[in-house]
């Protein structure tokens, strides 16, 4: 099973182009403010591991996270896949 904390980060990266270091995320208990993930970027980064678990774009939009967990759990729930390795889901979303 994949560190979900780091592909997390990853995909932050990813939705934050501006951050190329962004590591902030440590526990499912961080909250997405204190980490400097704002509406935008928790949308994003929801959207690209919505695709990633297989989970439809339309479900995908009921996601309104406080927490990395919170994501960690709505994925969990309503996942139909998942990625093999956090390299094969970057290349995935790039």
């Amino acid at each position: 099973m994949i560190d979900f904390i780091k592909l997390f980060n990853a995909t932050a990266r990813i939705s934050k182009p501006m951050h190329p270091d962004f590591d902030n995320a440590k526990s499912l208990e961080d909250k997405l403010q204190d980490i400097d993930v704002d509406s935008l970027d928790s949308l994003l980064i929801g959207l690209y591991l919505c695709e990633l678990y297989g989970i439809p774009e339309d479900k995908g939009k009921e996601l309104i996270p406080i927490t990395v967990g919170d994501i960690h759990d709505f994925l969990m729930l309503h996942k139909t896949k998942e990625p093999e390795s956090i390299e094969a889901a970057i290349e995935a979303i790039q």
